[in-house]
């Protein structure tokens, strides 16, 4: 889980809050960053989250998104993500915060689990 403050309309996203699981699926730290500051390092990281964060922000309903993770992020520690995107404000049109929900298969369990597979007689 995430939750994500918006700054100044969407000029900037703030990560406030980072459950362990999602601190784990990226090699940027995010907690008490900026998407700006996160750029400068990460810009693949950056340009992908602002302009999912903007949509969900502009259009006031949640977004779900599913599939695997490849070129997109390619430093992400995970393989398939499934990932819920809320707006949260005192109306549409007044989102000021995000809730992202998401659950990640991670790399070492995709290889943990081909290898397994492979290794059965069945």
């Amino acid at each position: 889980m995430t939750l994500v403050k918006i700054i100044d309309g969407g000029a900037d996203y703030e990560y406030r809050i980072v459950g362990d699981a999602q601190a784990q699926a990226y090699t940027v730290p995010l907690q008490g960053r900026r998407i700006s500051d996160i750029s400068v390092t990460a810009p693949w990281f950056g340009q992908i989250a602002a302009s999912t964060y903007d949509y969900v922000r502009r259009s006031g309903e949640p977004l779900a998104m599913r599939g695997r993770v490849g070129r997109e992020f390619p430093e992400a520690k995970f393989v398939y993500h499934e990932s819920v995107f809320l707006p949260l404000g005192a109306s549409d049109d007044a989102v000021d915060h995000l809730l992202i929900v998401s659950t990640n298969v991670f790399n070492a369990f995709s290889r943990d689990a081909a290898t397994r597979a492979a290794r059965s007689p069945h």
